[in-house]
């Protein structure tokens, strides 16, 4: 377990030497815009939300004494929220609309680590497959996060329990980031139910990825920039190396 997740996690570890050697950077700059107004997106709408919302809320409050205190401690919270609801729906509508480009990243790393050649060209038919595809496992995925995430906040009420409830929701997050991530390599040889069944039987390096993806998301307009490249390049050299191909550059 924590070698595995050692490995899921520490994979990030040269990655962004993997694009500079190789010269990887139009994946890096496509991505990484996409990545940068996605999150620019939902950022701005958490602040255009979160007044209204707090309009709506303090118009129930009765009394004008402490309303505009009130009120601001509404835009906080409803901001937190949107923020939060946002940050879970942000890989998945990430891993969607970047596929086109992760997934032809990904057969270009296996190439040059396994020398083999593989089909990392764009195309049409290969777009939309990546695309729908990307739907599939999203939809799939993000219904079962929001579940457990649910059940998870329900368990915070017990007071004995609400101390572990917060660093769970996270590894509930981190899983789901790295299956993403991991699935730009299995699309080329698995289909949705094995790549599933994949994840299961290395769900804790695909949660050492994903730890690694999140707190890259942490930080401001840098992390969301490189997360995508560097997580996409890292689950694929665990991949790799768990198929026994040599050792990784």
């Amino acid at each position: 377990m924590i070698k595995d997740f050692i490995a899921g996690f520490t994979s990030y570890f040269g990655a962004l030497n993997f694009v500079i050697k190789h010269r990887l950077y139009k994946h890096l700059i496509l991505s990484g815009l996409v990545s940068l107004v996605i999150g620019g997106i939902i950022i701005g709408t958490s602040y255009g939300i979160s007044d209204d919302i707090s309009e709506l809320l303090t118009s129930f409050y009765p009394w004008k004494w402490g309303s505009e205190y009130v009120k601001t401690f509404l835009e906080y919270v409803s901001g937190g929220l949107i923020l939060i609801i946002g940050f879970l729906l942000f890989k998945y509508i990430l891993l969607v609309l970047i596929s086109p480009f992760m997934g032809p990243l990904s057969a270009k790393v296996e190439t040059i680590i396994t020398d083999r050649e593989g089909d990392s060209k764009f195309s049409i038919k290969q777009v939309s497959y990546e695309m729908l595809r990307g739907l599939r496992i999203a939809s799939r995925n993000i219904t079962r996060e929001i579940l457990i995430t649910l059940f998870l906040l329900l368990l915070g009420l017990i007071p004995l329990i609400t101390v572990f409830v917060t660093p769970l929701i996270f590894l509930v997050q981190a899983y789901f980031a790295g299956f993403a991530n991991f699935d730009y390599f299995l699309e080329r040889r698995t289909n949705v139910s094995q790549s599933v069944r994949y994840i299961k039987e290395h769900k804790w390096q695909a949660i050492g990825n994903g730890s690694a993806f999140l707190l890259l998301l942490i930080i401001p307009i840098i992390g969301l920039f490189f997360a995508p490249v560097l997580g996409t390049i890292a689950a694929t050299r665990t991949a790799i190396k768990n198929n026994d191909s040599p050792e990784v550059i």
